[in-house]
């Protein structure tokens, strides 16, 4: 599994899609921070809040995620390290935790900028920030992973990289944006469809415990459809 993590590295530093969509994130971050945030923010931890739980861009992730493992169907890359002698669980694992990275890398890109364009303007100094704000992170970044895994899912169950991302950017964009200015219960609130909005201990004990149960069950069932899959 090792030498199918370097491929995976080596990979990811040559998919130009990353470069593009990292940048334009980035870009647009600090743009919104910059023209937009300044006249709201009292500094760049408003900045932070506001970007930390903003779920409008992970259909774009999905584009990234879809592409990136759909393509090692259509290249033949993933029948050739199962003739290799690669177990299904390694192919499919090495995979998640690459459309994972890059997911966690395009949201707190987006976050990091819009704050560095708020503090071009209004100057950096770290009031408001503690050490919640660390776990918060890590809850967004294990709700960030459990939502990648039902792109994996998506991925590995049509095995073509065309309708693997039509099908995931209907699925984030339903989930990620429509869905919210509709539903308002507890249980979406907690759905990593829904990045967590405060940094409140049982909040994020129970997005974190959601996010972990839905990750290890897409994952399974990821595996599932792909071990039963004829790929010769």
């Amino acid at each position: 599994m090792y030498n199918q993590f370097k491929v995976e590295c080596f990979k990811m530093r040559r998919f130009i899609l990353f470069y593009i969509v990292l940048s334009g994130l980035a870009l647009l971050g600090f743009f919104y921070g910059y023209l937009k945030m300044v006249p709201l923010s009292e500094g760049i931890y408003t900045a932070f809040t506001a970007t930390i739980c903003d779920t409008s861009l992970p259909f774009l992730f999905s584009v990234v995620s879809a592409w990136f493992i759909g393509n090692d169907f259509s290249s033949r890359t993933v029948h050739n390290e199962i003739k290799t002698g690669y177990s299904r669980w390694s192919v499919l694992f090495v995979r998640l935790i690459a459309v994972c990275a890059m997911a966690v890398c395009f949201h707190f890109a987006y976050v990091l900028f819009t704050m560095i364009g708020v503090g071009t303007q209004i100057g950096f100094h770290l009031d408001g920030f503690s050490v919640r704000d660390i776990f918060w992170c890590l809850t967004v970044i294990l709700q960030i992973t459990a939502m990648q895994s039902f792109i994996v899912f998506i991925a590995f169950l049509l095995r073509k990289a065309s309708t693997a991302i039509s099908v995931s950017v209907c699925f984030s964009f339903i989930t990620c944006n429509i869905l919210r200015n509709f539903l308002e219960g507890k249980v979406f609130e907690l759905s990593c469809f829904y990045f967590a909005q405060d940094t409140s201990g049982k909040n994020l004990f129970f997005t974190s415990l959601f996010a972990v149960i839905v990750f290890g069950a897409m994952t399974g069932a990821a595996y599932f459809v792909f071990n039963r899959a004829d790929i010769k």
